[in-house]
């Protein structure tokens, strides 16, 4: 068993938006801070932060009413993602995109989303309508009743901009622990234990005066072609998303346990913030649902099919879920996708591994206090219908590639032959059934939990760290870095990036306030 060490802030999850708040907290907290950002895999963004369609989305799908924090959000993070990606020389390709109607019913939705993009901060000139003659002389393969141009839109890759984050964040101060498996998580009078490691000593952690108390499991993997003993936790063969397995079956594996305490706690971690959060004592009454999202890859022959990508009014505007897209990535590639498959954990990637965790998920549903909320979820009949329809397009390419093919007809079934990397959404359902539509932020005096942070998560992350990071500092217990104290110059020998003219007060109030 390994010492116990302190950090005042420790961040559990290593997506884009851990990697963001690492970032962000390094920099604006006093040198000397020690911030800790703990990732179970063994390089950050391996999960939704690299498995989606990489693109930078204007605000003009979100509901300012319903979905502020999202909406506003996404409308900075465009250009707090460009001016990343400039200083860092990330690819970040302003490409545009097309929202169209394939029937009369679409066009009042077409007219609706011009509204809330407006509201949203979007110009005349970044957002058009446009008849379906418009839009064949834009996209000639395109078949559409009328559809949204909107020229704010870009294609980038989250993964490369996660690992440079947190490469960042580390050059500032941070420290990072991959390959780490939360075991256990105590705050005061309450406590959590990972059922999978219910055998380890659960009761070893001694009292003392800290706020958290953290048990976790490290990994060491050490490749069976060379047994080197030299290697670092976590680190592993293939961390690639498009890896389904994180280690190849004749690595030999080491495991260890180690024991943290911290001050504070931020719940980052994804598809896990939810179990996190109920740990601590905190949004008891919701739960969550998984989705995953599936692609086809389109062949080298139909890259000139578009120069954008195509997204289509959903069936279900009501849902937080889109038809599948014609999407265009940032290395050139052409996909169908994504559906949004129900599935029984955040990282059921594929059904063999769905199914071992159908039981496990039926006996955690009967204990938890969120049960209501998926009860009632399912005896909406639009729901199941559309969950239905989902299923379906999982099991047949036809199916799928066919509801793409309502706006572009020229596309063959028969021409995709790859899958593309799927994803996992986490979706928060509240006691009622009922889906949230906002990023869902809880927490108390000693950590916050940020739920629900699903599409457009990855191009909010950066403004989303400042509002977490505002939101810490303004707890009076972490000192500040004299670098952000008004008037004070900044280190000009040392690259910093652009955190250095982002002030987290300023795109805090925005968030909640609507005022910069």
């Amino acid at each position: 068993m390994s010492e116990r060490k302190h950090y005042h802030i420790v961040i559990i999850g290593g997506g884009i938006l851990g990697c963001s708040i690492a970032y962000l907290l390094s920099y604006n907290l006093r040198p000397g801070t020690r911030i800790l950002l703990i990732e179970q895999e063994g390089s950050p963004a391996f999960h939704a932060s690299s498995r989606n369609t990489g693109k930078v989305h204007a605000p003009f799908l979100y509901d300012p009413s319903k979905r502020k924090l999202f909406a506003r959000a996404a409308s900075i993070g465009f250009d707090m993602l460009s001016d990343y990606c400039q200083s860092r020389h990330l690819p970040f390709i302003k490409d545009g995109i097309l929202e169209v109607a394939t029937d009369e019913n679409g066009i009042a939705h077409l007219h609706r989303y011009i509204e809330w993009g407006y509201s949203n901060g979007l110009s005349q000139e970044e957002l058009q309508y446009l008849n379906k003659q418009e839009v064949v002389a834009l996209e000639p393969n395109v078949r559409c009743t009328g559809a949204i141009h909107c020229t704010k839109d870009a294609s980038v890759n989250y993964g490369e901009i996660a690992r440079c984050l947190l490469t960042d964040a580390r050059n500032l101060g941070c420290e990072v622990m991959f390959g780490t498996k939360l075991v256990s998580v105590k705050s005061r009078e309450l406590s959590y234990f990972d059922q999978s490691f219910v055998s380890l000593d659960q009761d070893s952690i001694q009292q003392h005066h800290h706020n958290i108390r953290l048990k976790l499991l490290q990994t060491w993997t050490i490749p069976e072609t060379t047994l080197s003993a030299s290697v670092k936790p976590g680190s592993f063969p293939d961390t690639s998303p498009e890896a389904d397995d994180t280690h190849s079956t004749t690595d030999k594996q080491r495991l260890s346990l180690v024991e943290l305490s911290a001050d504070y706690l931020i719940n980052v971690a994804g598809g896990a913030a939810l179990t996190i959060s109920h740990a601590m004592g905190l949004a008891k009454g919701f739960a969550a649902l998984h989705f995953r999202g599936e692609y086809w890859v389109a062949p080298s022959s139909l890259r000139d099919l578009t120069k954008m990508s195509i997204y289509s009014v959903p069936r279900y505007p009501e849902y937080p879920f889109l038809d599948p897209h014609w999407v265009v990535r940032i290395d050139g590639k052409r996909e169908v996708g994504p559906n949004a498959v129900l599935v029984f954990g955040p990282f059921a990637y594929n059904w063999h591994q769905n199914m071992r965790l159908v039981l496990p998920k039926i006996l955690q549903s009967i204990s938890e206090s969120g049960r209501l909320g998926r009860i009632s979820l399912f005896t909406d009949k639009k729901f199941v219908t559309l969950a239905f329809h989902e299923f379906r397009s999982s099991l047949s390419k036809r199916v799928m590639i066919n509801r793409a093919k309502r706006f572009l007809p020229i596309l063959d079934p028969s021409q995709f032959t790859k899958r593309g990397t799927s994803g996992i959404r986490s979706s928060l359902i509240d006691i009622n059934g009922k889906f949230v539509p906002d990023i869902f932020i809880v927490g108390n005096e000693d950590s916050v939990h940020m739920l629900n942070y699903n599409s457009p998560g990855a191009t909010g992350a950066l403004p989303v760290a400042a509002l977490i990071v505002d939101r810490i500092m303004k707890l009076g217990r972490f000192r500040t870095s004299i670098r952000t104290r008004s008037g004070e110059k900044v280190d000009s020998t040392r690259d910093l990036g652009p955190v250095t003219k982002w002030d987290t007060r300023h795109i805090s109030d925005f968030l909640t306030k609507g005022t910069l």
